[in-house]
């Protein structure tokens, strides 16, 4: 899935879900349909993750949750522990969550550090390999 597209959609969520990060929910703040109702739980649940649709396209919920907590999206999100909760799900909860690779975000432009050590990196890269053109 294309992350700007999934950012984009998520960011546009947050006025209308409220995340509990108690029990690792995400709830509808407003009636979206006959059956997603203001106060339901978002999704559904698929196999032994929750899944929900919005405007035509599915996502997973504790991807919802990441972007909520951090406002940054990775793309591979793991879940700490793998064990199912009572209802055979994973556990959604934040702090349950994790990311193997750095994580994308809509602010736009890396801050002073990362460009200062992606300069330095290419630096050092470049004097390891003298065929490395300057």
């Amino acid at each position: 899935m294309n992350l700007l597209r999934e950012m984009t959609t998520y960011k546009a969520l947050e006025s209308i879900v409220r995340y509990d990060a108690v029990d690792g929910r995400v709830y509808w703040l407003v009636d979206r349909s006959r059956t997603a109702k203001a106060g339901s739980e978002i999704g559904t649940k698929n196999k032994t993750q929750r899944m929900f649709k919005y405007h035509g396209k599915v996502y997973q919920t504790h991807r919802l949750i990441y972007w909520l907590e951090t406002h940054t999206l990775p793309e591979i999100i793991k879940h700490r522990a793998t064990a199912l909760n009572e209802r055979g799900e994973r556990d959604n909860r934040f702090t349950n969550l994790m990311t193997p690779v750095p994580a994308h975000s809509l602010k736009g432009k890396p801050d002073k550090d990362s460009q200062q050590n992606s300069a330095t990196e290419h630096a050092d890269a470049t004097q390891r390999n003298p065929l490395t053109v300057q």
